[in-house]
Order: C-alpha cells, then structure tokens, then sequence
C-alpha cells in the first residue's frame, strides 16, 4: 500500500528532539514520527467475525475498572459444566443433534470470552495499566 501524506504541526520543542533523533540515527525524519505514531497506536482487534471485532473496538471505550472486570472474567461453573457433560456425549458418539448445537454455541461463547479478555489485557498494557491496578 502506497503511504498517505499527512501535515501534522508539532511545538517547537518536539520537532527539535525529532529533527536530532532523525540526525543521529541517521533515519528520515517521516520515518522517525511514523516509527512512533505505529508503536503508540491502540491494539486492534483481530477476529474473522465483524460482530465480535465491533464488540472488541467497543471496549477502547471502556474505563480501568470495566476492563479489568473483563480481563479477569471466566465462564461459570454452570457453563464449564455442561461444556464438559456434552464434550463426554460427543466423545461416547451419544449427542443429539440439538446437543450438538449447544455444544458449538458454549464453545464459541468460550472463545468470544477469551478473545475479550485478551483483548482488555492488550488495551490496559498499552494504557500503561495492568489488572493488577
């Protein structure tokens, strides 16, 4: 993809440090602000499904506390549960076909779960903040 010009006025100060940076690492000073503008840009999400990726842009909206909820979430035992009783079914070639469809539904709910709690963890490091905060 070719790269798209972009006019950015920046003070006094910071084109200096920038304009010394590109000299001595001997780089382009575009090259220099692009290197820094891609290492500081927010995670994206990364998922086949566009649901589940509208879902994960959602939680850069998100404060602290809602996304640690989410990167410290698990299933319910409940969940866990069943997941295990079907997984058992399947394996012993005994799942009804209605069964066969809770089974997908609770394992993709899973991995959603597990997506978004990546996903929160991602967004809280490249806040400089950690669930532990």
């Amino acid at each position: 993809m070719e790269p798209r010009p972009i006019i950015l006025e920046l003070p006094p100060a910071v084109y200096q440090q920038l304009d010394k940076l590109s000299k001595v690492t001997r780089q382009s000073l575009e090259q220099i602000v692009a290197d820094i503008v891609v290492r500081n840009m927010p995670p994206m999400p990364e998922s086949d499904n566009p649901e589940a990726e509208a879902v994960m842009l959602q939680m850069q909206q998100l404060g602290h506390e809602k996304l640690v909820q989410i990167s410290q979430s698990k299933v319910s035992q409940a969940h866990y549960q069943r997941f295990g009783d079907l997984l058992e079914l399947h394996r012993d070639g005994a799942l009804e076909p209605e069964e066969t469809k809770e089974l997908e539904e609770l394992r993709l709910k899973a991995d959603r779960l597990m997506q978004q709690k990546a996903y929160a963890q991602k967004i809280l490091e490249w806040r400089g903040q950690s669930a532990l905060n």
